[in-house]
């Protein structure tokens, strides 16, 4: 069976499917204890859902294991998820259960609310208990970390996509169940993307970086000779990371995406040059993976479809406006497990539907 993460695409409403979903509960009934306090209550919920954005050195502001910024900040941070612009996520309520959902339950936001009209108090540091252990912390070492031979030097005067081959060659038919990336430079450093260039899509690679003076080169989605990834040609998109996400792409090691013998390791990544940025800056983001043991094959075949319309043609006073992008495959067994959104700043809404032949 084969199994699609689709790219620049929301997932449509559908069919619940009660074995992977993750229901927001209606209940707002506030813990029973009075007197709620940050390091038993509320700091639980902060480090499993805020920190991955909200800490020294990170993409976002304030560092909430900053207990002055907590007493400043609480009654702001609690009204900010009462409202529900943090954590911020776009999915629609009501269209569809997630396996992974960011959101907080309605009994989490009560507690933020309580909190704060309890008065913000810190109370004991002996009181905090992390909730339950994510996968994260149960995950193996990886089996593949790889540092790029030579550092993206991104354009400090302005917002930078480059693209830096990392020199790492699979030498081996390889199947990769898990990816992440660790950023080097999290003040900078907007979103990476992951590919395995394929030998065919290397000549383009080798070319391309050989023309820019600075390792790398410019680059728009990583996009060398498109993908074809049912065969061994051009490249396999095997992870992202942004700000927010559990700083990995997998679904268990049931499944897996095939990267082709010959293929290089290449890293994408936006840089978001603050304000005031000078000097260059050398990032040496590195990339983890996972993979199958040799001989082993996966149940299922992951693969990521790039689903674009770059052709819009929205006249003039148009109020609502629908475009629609389509990529056809052959009859295979498919499931969709995961949607990418992106349409920046004009589109309000997406859906993603998998049609069948029957």
């Amino acid at each position: 069976a084969m199994i699609i993460w689709a790219l620049a695409a929301l997932i449509g409403c559908g069919e619940r499917t009660e074995d992977t979903a993750l229901a927001l509960t209606t209940d707002t009934t506030v813990p029973a204890s009075s007197g709620l306090t940050w390091h038993r209550d509320v700091r639980p919920l902060v480090e499993h859902h805020c920190a991955v954005c909200h800490y020294d050195g990170g993409v976002a502001p304030y560092d909430f294991a900053d207990l002055q910024t907590v007493e400043v900040l609480g009654q702001v941070m609690a009204d900010n998820v009462e409202q529900r612009l943090m954590p911020p996520f776009g999915m629609r309520d009501g269209c569809r259960d997630l396996k992974w959902d960011p959101r907080l339950t309605d009994d989490e936001i009560a507690t933020f609310v309580q909190w704060a009209q309890d008065g913000l108090q810190l109370g004991d540091d002996a009181d905090f208990s992390p909730l339950s252990a994510t996968s994260r912390t149960e995950l193996r070492e990886p089996d593949i970390v790889v540092t790029p031979l030579e550092p993206n030097i991104p354009d400090a005067s302005s917002e930078d996509l480059r693209c830096l081959p990392m020199g790492y060659v699979f030498d081996k038919d390889t199947w990769v169940t898990r990816v992440e990336v660790w950023p080097d430079h999290t003040d900078l450093v907007h979103h990476t993307t992951v590919y395995a260039v394929t030998e065919r899509g290397r000549n383009d690679l080798e070319r391309l970086d050989a023309e820019d003076e600075n390792p790398g080169f410019p680059c728009q989605g990583g996009s060398l000779t498109g993908e074809n990834l049912l065969t061994d040609q051009g490249q396999v998109l095997l992870g992202v990371w942004a700000p927010g996400f559990s700083n990995s792409t997998e679904l268990d090691e049931t499944a897996a995406r095939r990267v082709p013998a010959g293929s290089e390791l290449m890293l994408a990544v936006h840089f978001a040059t603050p304000t005031g940025t000078t000097g260059e800056v050398e990032d040496y983001s590195q990339v983890a993976l996972w993979t199958l043991p040799e001989g082993q094959q996966p149940e299922d075949l992951l693969f990521t479809l790039d689903v674009k319309n770059f052709y819009l043609a929205i006249l003039p006073d148009e109020t609502a406006h629908t475009e629609v992008g389509e990529v056809h495959l052959p009859a295979f067994d498919l499931t969709i497990v995961g949607a990418s959104p992106h349409m920046h700043l004009l589109g309000t809404e997406q859906q993603t539907a998998l049609i069948r032949p029957d």
